[in-house]
C-alpha cells in the first residue's frame, strides 16, 4: 500500500513538472523609449482593446490575460500604434505571430502579419483563421523594431536595443451559426451620401447597418437600417463635412445576429460656403492643412503644408512653401468653393512673406470654378521677388464674370533652391462701397525722404496716410498725412539708415472710409560717415551685410557674403567670397560713404587670408560711388593669395578732392 501511494506521488509530480517545462522563447529589450503604445483587434467576438500603454519592462509585455476570441474559417482585425520618442521621428518595422499548432515555437509560417519592408509609426492587418482550427487557446505575439528595416529579419525572439514585445491570447470557439460579414467597403461619398457594400458571412439576405458620429456606441447609439437582398446600401440624410463611423450585422434568423462588423470610417465632404471667407490656419495638426481646403502639385517641388512660424512678422500656423533643392515650385493651394454673385464688388486679402532677405520667392493668385490649376483662369495678383523676411498684406478687389461657386488658388512659384514662403490670413468678402488702395510702392528713396505711391481703389480723391518705424501700430501711433487728387505723396524728415512702413486708407467721404492697405516696407538710405572708420562685421545677420555697405556683382560668380569663421588667424565674422564651381569672381564690395579732405594722408587696414586650399586673388581700390566703374584709385592688388593664415595689411593714401569716397573690395 504505501508503495503504490509513493509510486502515485511521483506519477503526479512528474506530470506537473512536464506542463511546465515549456515555455515560449524571450524577447528582451534594453530601451526605454521604443514601445507599443496602442493594441486593439476589431471584428472578432471578443475584442482586445489595450491602449496608453508605456515600456513593458525589460521590453516585454505579458498580455496574455486579455484575450481575443474568433472561430474556425473566421477573421479579426489588428491595429496597433507605436510611441515615436521624445523626438517624434521614431518609425518601425513590425510582425505579429500566432502559435497555430502551440509547438511553444513561432515558426516562421505561422507569421500572420508581414508589412513590406520598411519603417512605420503604426500596424494593422487581418488575421484569418484557418479552416479546421482546433477548439482552444493560441498564443499571439507582436514584436517591433526601429532599426530593422527587413520585415523578413525581424525575430519573434531575442534581445534589441530598440523594440518591444507583447504576447495576448486567441481563443478560437465553436463556429458560430451566423457567420458575420466581411470587406465592409466605404464609396461615393457625397456632403449628404455614402455607399456602404460588404461580403456576406454565408447565404443571408438580411443585415442591419449601424451609423453614427465618429467614436459612436454601436450598442447603445446610432441610426439602424435594415438591408434586404444584395449587401449594398446608400446611406442618406448625413452632414456636409462629418465623421462618421459605419457597422454591419447579419441577420440569420430570429435572434441569430453576427457579431457586428466595423467601423467603417468615411468623412463627408464640405459644401460651398459664402462670404465673408476667413481661413486662417488655426486649430489644425501641422502639416495638414483643413479638410475643406485642397493642395494640387502641378510640378516637380514640393507640396504646401501647414506649420507654426513665429517669426518675420506671423506668430502662429501659416500654410508653407518649403524649398526643393533641384526643382522650381509650382504647387497650388485652393480655398472652399465660395458662392460669388455677377456684378457684385468682392475683395480678398492675405498676408505672405519669406523668412529670408538672401532668398527671393514668388506667390501667384487666381480664381476659377474647380479647384484645379487648369481651372484658375480669373488673375488676382501676382508677388514676384518676395524678399527681405518682412510680412505684407495683398487687398485686391475684384468682379466674377458670373454667379457660381469658386474656388480661390494660390500658387507657389519660387525657383528652386529658395527658402520658405508664407502665406496667412485669407478673407474674401463683399467690398465696401470705400474700396481699399492697392499696390502700395515707394521710389527716389534717400536719406530723408520718400516718394510713396499707390493705386486707388475706385474713384476717390481723398487718402489718409500713416507711417513710422517698421513694426509700429498704425491703429495707434504713426504719422499721419491727408493726400488729395493723385495717389501720391513725398514723405519728408526720415531719419537716414532707417526702416519704415506706411499704411494707406481711402477717404470716400467723412463717414465713409475703406479698410486699410499696408504694411509697405521701405529703407532710407545711409548718410556719409567720417573717420575713423571701422567696419568688424560682428553687428550683421549672418550672412547678410552690414547696413550702409553694397555688394555689386558684375561678373556671373557669387555674391560677398558673411560668415562666422574662427579658424586660420580669424575669429568670429568675417566677410567671405566662396567659390563658384563654374563661374569666375567679378564681385564687389564696397564700404560705406567716408568724407576725406585732399592733401591729408589716410591710411586702410584690414585683414585677409584664405583657406590655402587653392589660389584666390583680391583687388583694393576706392573711388567717388559704389560702382566697379568708380574704382579707379587702385591701392593693392593681391595675385596669390593661398595662405592659410590671416595677413594684417595697411596702405597709405591721399585723395586728389574734398568729397565722399567709397573703398572697394574685388574678388
Amino acid at each position: 500500500m504505501k508503495q503504490f501511494t509513493f509510486s502515485l506521488f511521483v506519477a503526479m509530480l512528474l506530470g506537473v513538472f512536464s506542463a511546465n517545462s515549456q515555455t515560449y522563447c524571450t524577447f528582451s529589450s534594453t530601451s526605454t523609449t521604443h514601445f507599443i503604445s496602442d493594441f486593439s483587434t476589431q471584428n472578432a467576438i471578443t475584442n482586445i482593446s489595450n491602449l496608453g500603454t508605456t515600456m513593458s519592462p525589460n521590453g516585454y509585455g505579458d498580455y496574455t490575460t486579455m484575450t481575443v476570441e474568433s472561430f474556425p474559417g473566421g477573421n479579426f482585425d489588428i491595429t496597433a500604434v507605436f510611441d515615436p520618442g521624445p523626438s517624434g521621428y521614431f518609425d518601425y518595422n513590425y510582425g505579429v505571430w500566432i502559435d497555430w499548432n502551440n509547438d511553444f515555437i513561432f515558426d516562421g509560417t505561422e507569421k500572420v502579419i508581414s508589412p513590406a519592408n520598411g519603417y512605420y509609426s503604426n500596424g494593422s492587418g487581418t488575421v484569418n483563421v484557418p479552416a479546421g482550427t482546433a477548439i482552444g487557446n493560441y498564443r499571439m505575439r507582436i514584436v517591433i523594431d526601429h532599426i530593422e528595416f527587413f520585415s523578413n529579419n525581424l525575430n519573434p525572439c531575442g534581445t534589441t536595443g530598440t523594440g518591444e514585445a507583447e504576447d495576448y491570447t486567441l481563443t478560437i470557439s465553436n463556429t458560430v451559426s451566423c457567420l458575420p460579414p466581411s470587406a465592409l467597403l466605404s464609396s461615393n461619398v457625397t456632403t449628404t451620401t455614402v455607399d456602404l457594400a460588404w461580403t456576406a458571412g454565408a447565404t443571408e439576405t438580411e443585415w442591419q447597418v449601424i451609423y453614427g458620429a465618429a467614436g459612436f456606441d454601436p450598442n447603445t447609439a446610432g441610426v439602424t437600417t435594415t438591408v434586404n437582398g444584395t449587401p449594398s446600401t446608400t446611406i442618406s440624410g448625413l452632414t456636409e463635412d462629418t465623421q462618421y463611423d459605419f457597422y454591419v450585422l447579419a441577420v440569420c434568423g430570429i435572434n441569430d445576429l453576427s457579431v457586428k462588423v466595423g467601423p467603417s470610417s468615411i468623412r463627408t465632404l464640405c459644401g460651398s460656403t459664402t462670404v465673408p471667407y476667413t481661413m486662417d490656419f488655426e486649430n489644425l495638426n501641422t502639416p495638414a492643412i483643413d479638410f475643406c481646403t485642397y493642395i494640387e502639385n502641378a510640378g516637380s517641388g514640393n507640396d504646401w503644408a501647414t506649420a507654426f512660424v513665429a517669426s518675420n512678422g506671423f506668430v502662429s500656423n501659416v500654410l508653407r512653401y518649403s524649398y526643393n533643392a533641384n526643382f522650381n515650385a509650382n504647387a497650388w493651394f485652393y480655398t472652399q468653393g465660395i458662392q460669388l454673385t455677377a456684378g457684385t464688388n468682392y475683395t480678398i486679402s492675405y498676408k505672405y512673406g519669406n523668412n529670408s532677405a538672401t532668398y527671393s520667392e514668388q506667390l501667384s493668385i487666381a480664381y476659377g470654378t474647380t479647384p484645379a490649376s487648369g481651372s484658375m483662369t480669373g488673375y488676382i495678383n501676382q508677388h514676384a521677388g518676395i524678399t527681405g523676411g518682412q510680412a505684407a498684406t495683398g487687398v485686391v478687389n475684384f468682379t466674377v464674370p458670373t454667379t457660381d461657386v469658386y474656388y480661390f488658388g494660390f500658387q507657389a512659384g519660387s525657383l528652386a533652391n529658395q527658402h520658405f514662403l508664407y502665406l496667412d490670413d485669407i478673407n474674401v468678402y463683399v467690398s465696401p462701397t470705400c474700396l481699399a488702395p492697392s499696390l502700395l510702392s515707394v521710389a527716389n528713396i534717400s536719406t530723408s525722404d520718400a516718394d510713396l505711391s499707390w493705386t486707388a481703389g475706385g474713384t476717390e480723391t481723398e487718402r489718409d496716410v500713416v507711417y513710422g518705424a517698421a513694426g509700429f501700430d498704425p491703429t495707434v501711433s504713426g504719422t499721419s498725412v491727408n493726400v488729395t487728387g493723385t495717389p501720391q505723396t513725398t514723405i519728408t524728415g526720415l531719419n537716414p539708415n532707417t526702416q519704415y512702413e506706411y499704411y494707406v486708407t481711402a477717404v470716400c467721404s467723412p463717414m465713409d472710409e475703406s479698410s486699410m492697405t499696408g504694411p509697405k516696407l521701405f529703407e532710407t538710405n545711409c548718410t556719409t560717415t567720417t573717420v575713423p572708420y571701422f567696419e568688424g562685421f560682428e553687428s550683421v545677420t549672418l550672412p547678410g551685410l552690414p547696413y550702409c555697405t553694397t555688394n555689386d556683382n558684375v561678373g556671373t560668380g557669387n555674391d560677398w557674403k558673411t560668415l562666422a569663421y574662427s579658424n586660420n588667424g580669424f575669429t568670429g565674422n568675417v566677410l567671405n567670397y566662396a567659390s563658384n564651381a563654374f563661374n569666375d569672381a567679378n564681385t564687389w564690395f564696397y564700404t560705406q560713404g567716408v568724407e576725406l579732405q585732399a592733401g591729408v594722408d589716410y591710411e586702410i587696414s584690414y585683414t585677409y587670408g584664405s583657406t590655402g586650399t587653392n589660389t584666390e586673388k583680391m583687388k583694393v581700390a576706392f573711388g567717388t560711388n559704389t560702382n566697379a566703374a568708380a574704382m579707379i584709385n587702385q591701392l593693392a592688388d593681391f595675385q596669390s593669395i593661398n595662405n592659410s593664415t590671416a595677413i594684417d595689411t595697411t596702405q597709405t593714401f591721399t585723395v586728389a578732392a574734398n568729397g565722399v569716397c567709397n573703398s572697394g573690395l574685388r574678388s
